[in-house]
């Protein structure tokens, strides 16, 4: 797959054809966050009829918000980074310490 491939329509589409079309899932309750409560909120609105309960922690984007500093460095970051440390990142995003099974982890390959 290209980088082209990772949209925000391209994972709604996906995730569709996944539940609708391949499963046929009905009475769902839905549980996501992060990019998965904006694409699954998506779905919510376009099939209601085949949700039961939706919870999302994630915050919707506001359209005239400016992301911040920190993002933007974060964002820096991971464009430039062509080997990306997401094991490291995933550290610094947890309140108790991870051990360093854990992190090598999340950086063993698929």
């Amino acid at each position: 797959m290209d980088d082209d491939d990772y949209t925000y329509a391209r994972h709604v589409g996906w995730l569709r054809s996944l539940l609708f079309d391949t499963l046929d899932l009905r009475d769902i309750t839905r549980f996501c966050q992060d990019w998965g409560g904006l694409i699954g909120l998506r779905l919510v609105g376009e099939h209601p009829e085949r949700f039961r309960a939706s919870a999302q922690p994630t915050p919707t984007p506001r359209r005239h918000r400016k992301m911040g500093e920190a993002w933007w460095k974060f964002h820096d970051f991971v464009k430039a980074t062509p080997d990306l440390p997401i094991g490291t990142l995933m550290s610094f995003a947890v309140t108790q310490p991870m051990t360093p099974e854990v992190i090598a982890a999340y950086m063993a390959d698929e």
